[in-house]
């Protein structure tokens, strides 16, 4: 049976999966003493929030990265979290403002 489907037509599939093993990923939250700026209207200035910087960094630098909103404790709030990604490849240990 020739479908398009077949692992025969999925050589690259195979390929990605295969270094999958040497995947490496890490996750960075704002420390727990860091107190976010607001602008003059009192909201929250995301120029200067340490996991959007270093979001960006990690961008210019081609470092494979995301971001994501997760509750907090009290589930009223949410926090940002910095995932990195790498392959074969060291990830910083700490990074400024993050744990």
């Amino acid at each position: 049976m020739n479908t398009p489907c077949s692992l025969e037509h999925c050589h690259t599939n195979l390929f990605a999966l295969q270094s999958l093993n040497d995947m490496k990923w890490k996750c960075f939250r704002r420390s727990v003493n860091y107190r976010l700026e607001t602008n003059q209207l009192g909201r929250i200035d995301n120029y200067k929030d340490p996991v959007l910087v270093a979001y960006w960094h990690a961008l210019h630098s081609d470092i494979l990265c995301s971001w994501r909103r997760v509750p907090t404790d009290d589930g009223q709030k949410t926090e940002r979290e910095l995932w990195l990604f790498g392959i074969n490849e060291d990830l910083p240990s700490d990074l400024l403002n993050l744990k």
